[in-house]
């Protein structure tokens, strides 16, 4: 028998910063700049649950969200340099991953290193700090340290990010229009430098 459940609708109050499909549970969730997170059946259109992210006592302006590769997990990156991970299903905060700069970040990554076959996780996450921090998946840690930080060689922002699986390339797009790529087998090498005539 359908059981009805009852749910308070939540709105957002603020700009969304991004929408994400999760094919694992076949939803779809919202995330706003104030941190409040909602998860939409895509067959209704209807609420399902909400969450805050963040506390009152921190920072909740999300800049940047993304599910890790089990689709279990969301990532959050935050404008004050803050890397979270959420059980999204029940809205619990499992692990921060401690970055060394206060910089927002823009983009957040989960990826195979060395593609499936190699079964190395990690956490990438990049912004205005200029670098890419990269974490050990799963976190040995509540609070994990960044194991590498992969610096740019440039004292640009970095505003996008990409993961090439196939290729096992990581690439970060800069303010000014100029692209960068790391190797991630065998070492963090980065490759190539790109600037994107227009």
């Amino acid at each position: 028998s359908d059981k009805k459940v009852d749910v308070d609708i939540v709105m957002h109050h603020s700009r969304i910063v991004a929408v994400r499909y999760n094919r694992l549970f076949e939803v779809m969730l919202s995330v706003d700049f104030d941190g409040r997170a909602v998860v939409w059946q895509i067959d209704t259109g209807l609420q399902v649950r909400a969450f805050s992210i963040g506390t009152p006592m921190q920072c909740n302006e999300v800049t940047a969200v993304e599910f890790d590769l089990s689709e279990r997990r969301l990532l959050v990156g935050t404008a004050a340099g803050e890397v979270w991970l959420y059980n999204w299903n029940s809205g619990v905060r499992m692990n921060e991953l401690i970055c060394d700069s206060m910089a927002e970040i823009t983009c957040v990554k989960n990826m195979d290193q060395g593609g499936k076959a190699s079964n190395v996780k990690r956490i990438v996450a990049t912004g205005w700090s200029k670098v890419v921090y990269v974490w050990k998946d799963p976190p040995d840690l509540l609070r994990q340290p960044a194991y590498r930080k992969l610096d740019t060689g440039y004292n640009l922002d970095i505003v996008s990010m990409c993961w090439l699986e196939e290729e096992n390339l990581l690439a970060v797009g800069q303010v000014d229009g100029s692209m960068i790529m790391w190797q991630t087998v065998g070492g963090w090498r980065r490759t190539l430098r790109k600037r994107v005539s227009g």
